[in-house]
């Protein structure tokens, strides 16, 4: 079951809410170009009431909130991988061996994850060294960019109650982001 909030796109004020099996999450929009929706994780109906017999009313978008700053988070998460590779164990290698290279090109210096590296690949330390660096001088500037979006979306998404600016924010178009091909 797909649960989601439906929102006015003009102003972003809520529309209502309601579940439905996922194939049929578009079909909640038909004949209704006014409106868009967001998924939710958990039912709606827990968090609105129809105060006065009338109209509902949202009551808190914390749900609304944090699913959509799940999304970011996992989007941020897809597109550093586009350009690392996962682990924790990598992530030390990673930093092993920058450190290892940094101090190469600096003073001769070779350590042993450099040294292995280079004998099993044919490389030179020298020239190993220097694509090291430059991969994780990238890295700086790609994981900033990233981790900016990710802050900034999570942020608006935070301090918000318009649906549509919500929305808006959690949908980040991340090859712009980077603007590198990985």
């Amino acid at each position: 079951m797909t649960y989601f909030v439906k929102y006015r796109r003009s102003d972003g004020v809520f529309a209502g809410c309601g579940s439905c099996d996922h194939a049929n999450l578009n079909a909640q929009l038909i004949n209704r170009p006014d409106l868009a929706l967001i998924e939710c994780l958990e039912d709606p109906q827990k968090w609105v009431a129809a105060p006065g017999g009338g109209m509902v009313s949202v009551l808190t978008l914390d749900p609304v909130r944090a699913f959509l700053s799940a999304r970011v988070d996992e989007e941020a998460e897809a597109e550093r991988m586009r350009f690392i590779t996962p682990g924790a164990g990598m992530a030390m290698t990673y930093l092993r061996k920058e450190q290892e290279a940094r101090a190469y090109l600096a003073d001769g210096e070779l350590g042993p994850m450099l040294e292995a590296e280079a004998a099993a690949t044919g490389q030179s330390v020298a020239d190993l060294a220097a694509a090291v660096v430059a991969a994780a001088d990238l890295w700086a500037v790609v994981g900033a960019a990233i981790e900016g979006a990710r802050m900034a979306a999570k942020r608006t998404i935070a301090n918000t109650d318009n649906l549509k600016i919500m929305d808006e924010a959690a949908a980040i178009d991340w090859s712009a982001v980077t603007n590198v091909e990985a």
